[in-house]
This record gives C-alpha cells, sequence and structure tokens, in this order.
C-alpha cells in the first residue's frame, strides 16, 4: 500500500480489462445476484428446507444453502425466469399453508395478542400479486381491494387455493416475458418507492416471503 504525505493510499482495485462502466454494471449483476440469492433463501426458518433452519441441535442448514448457491445460476439474460421460479415455489408453500390446516375455521381465526387471521394473510398475498403482476404488467383490469383484503372474512379453503393457481399463471404470463433491458426502467404502472423494476421484484419477493413465514406461524400456534 502506497503513501501519500504520510498517509496510507489504498490501490484501486483491477477491473481485469473492463472500463470503468463495464465494471461498475459488473459489481450491480453481482449485487442484484446476491440479492436473489438472500431474499430466495429467507422465506421462513421454520422450513426444513429455509437456508436459515435451525434444526434440534441449533445447527443450521449449511448443506442446503450451498447446494442453493451452486444451483442458482443467475445472470441479467434469466433474471426475471428466476424471480418468476421463486415466486412459484413460494406461491406453491402457500397453497401447502393453506391445505395444512387441520380445521378449516382456524383459518380465520384470531388469538389475543395477533392482529390478522391466516385468511387474511393469503388475501393480501394473492391481492398484492394480482395487483402488481396482473393489473402492473398483463394490464388485465385487476381493481384492488386493499381494505376487503384485511376485512373479508370466511372464505373457503376451495376457494383460496383456487385464487392461488390464478396467481401462479399470472406469474408465468408475465414475469419470464419482461425483456432484460426493461429491469433498469420504471415499473409501468406507479409504485410507492424510489425503485427500478429489478429493485421493486426484489421487493415484492422479499414481502411475500415475509407474510409467508407469518402464516406458517399463525398455523402452527392457532392450529395445533
Amino acid at each position: 500500500m502506497s503513501q501519500v504525505m504520510g498517509c496510507p493510499v489504498r490501490p484501486k482495485p483491477a477491473t481485469n480489462g473492463l472500463s470503468t462502466k463495464a465494471s461498475c454494471q459488473n459489481r450491480g449483476m453481482q449485487r442484484s445476484v446476491f440479492s436473489l440469492l438472500l431474499v430466495c433463501c429467507l422465506s421462513c426458518r421454520s422450513s426444513p428446507n429455509s437456508l436459515f433452519y435451525i434444526n434440534e441441535n441449533g445447527a443450521r442448514n449449511h448443506a442446503h444453502f450451498l447446494a442453493c448457491f451452486i444451483k442458482t445460476q443467475i445472470t441479467l439474460e434469466n433474471m426475471t425466469e428466476s424471480l418468476a421460479a421463486f415466486f412459484l415455489r413460494d406461491l406453491e408453500r402457500l397453497k401447502k399453508e393453506v391445505e395444512q390446516y387441520h380445521h378449516e375455521a382456524n383459518l380465520w381465526h384470531v388469538a389475543e395478542g395477533i392482529s390478522n387471521s391466516g385468511g387474511n394473510l393469503v388475501l393480501h398475498l394473492i391481492g398484492n400479486l394480482k395487483g402488481w403482476f396482473g393489473a402492473g404488467l398483463a394490464q388485465d383490469g385487476y381493481r384492488r381491494d386493499f381494505y376487503a383484503e384485511w376485512t373479508q372474512k370466511d372464505v373457503s379453503r376451495e376457494k383460496l387455493l383456487e385464487e392461488i393457481e390464478a396467481v401462479k399463471q399470472i406469474v408465468r404470463d408475465t414475469l419470464p416475458q419482461i425483456p432484460p433491458e426493461r429491469l433498469k426502467g420504471s415499473y409501468p404502472i406507479p409504485i410507492p418507492y424510489p425503485m427500478n423494476m429489478e429493485e421493486f421484484l426484489f421487493h415484492l419477493l422479499a414481502h411475500f416471503s415475509y407474510h409467508l413465514g407469518q402464516l406458517n406461524y399463525h398455523r402452527r400456534l392457532l392450529d395445533a
């Protein structure tokens, strides 16, 4: 490390022949890939398939993390396909959570100290993706009713499962069709955050995983 005026100066990192712009783009891609790997593995601490699952001996699932890292070959060109795969994976997990309630009525049970029922969490996740992907990407005319997502009650398990399958199809029809060059542009409808499309898709995936973990906890706590 050289010195200037007695102060150490860190040498500039090698760019491997890349221009400054290309080097910055490469670092941006690395951050995107890291973000996607982190979000896709964070879904639910209680799931044995989760990166942060802790078994009965207190050991983390490092083997699953390594497998996840090796298998996930993400590039800018296949970013939307990878995101679609993770959304479909978590939608399938959402479906299984709904199916695993022993008593259907417990989907709508709210215990003391808990703000929302499991059923309303499901309605919220369905409405969120129908709004941002259906209305936003597919332009299918869906009109979101945010208030109903948290107040509607006693929707049948069968109806919830049908809605989840419908959202899966919306994901298949929209995300893989997004050209890579659009990811750095703005989302097609107004969003509440200063993000480009790529960043907002990551945000939606993290949001889904957050509520999916809440639903898992709700089911295990109130449907024992």
